[in-house]
C-alpha cells in the first residue's frame, strides 16, 4: 500500500484503521425489536442479538474487531467510540428519563438553617 495514498485519504494509519472499523450488522435493525415487543424489550433484544450473532459472517467480523481491539490501543479506542455511538447512545435515548431523577439535594441551600 502506498503511504501517500493512506495519508491523502485517511491522514494516518490510525485514520485508516478507524475507517475500517464498522459494525458487521445494522444497529437500527437490532434495536427495531424494542418497538416490536413493548413490555418485553429485554428478552426480545437478547433474542435478536443472539440471532444476529448466529450468522457466521457477523460472528467472524465482530470477533476480528475484538481481536484488533485487544492488541492495538488505537483499535480499542476506535471500537469503544463506535460502540458508544451506535449502541449505548441508542439505548440511552430510548430509556433516558424524561424528568429529573430522584436524588438527594446535597447543595448547601437544602441544609436546615442555611439562608
Amino acid at each position: 500500500m502506498d503511504p501517500a495514498l493512506v495519508h491523502h485519504f485517511f491522514g494516518t494509519k490510525n485514520g485508516l484503521l478507524r475507517a475500517t472499523l464498522v459494525l458487521p450488522f445494522d444497529p437500527a435493525a437490532v434495536f427495531s425489536v424494542l418497538d416490536e415487543h413493548p413490555g418485553d424489550e429485554g428478552r426480545a433484544l437478547v433474542a435478536r442479538v443472539m440471532q444476529v450473532w448466529g450468522r457466521p459472517q457477523v460472528r467472524q467480523q465482530f470477533t476480528a474487531l475484538l481481536r484488533a481491539a485487544t492488541s492495538h490501543q488505537e483499535a480499542s479506542a476506535a471500537l469503544r467510540d463506535l460502540l458508544m455511538h451506535e449502541l449505548v447512545r441508542r439505548l440511552a435515548a430510548r430509556w433516558a428519563p424524561t424528568t429529573r431523577p430522584c436524588a438527594p439535594d446535597w447543595s448547601p441551600r437544602s441544609w436546615p438553617g442555611w439562608p
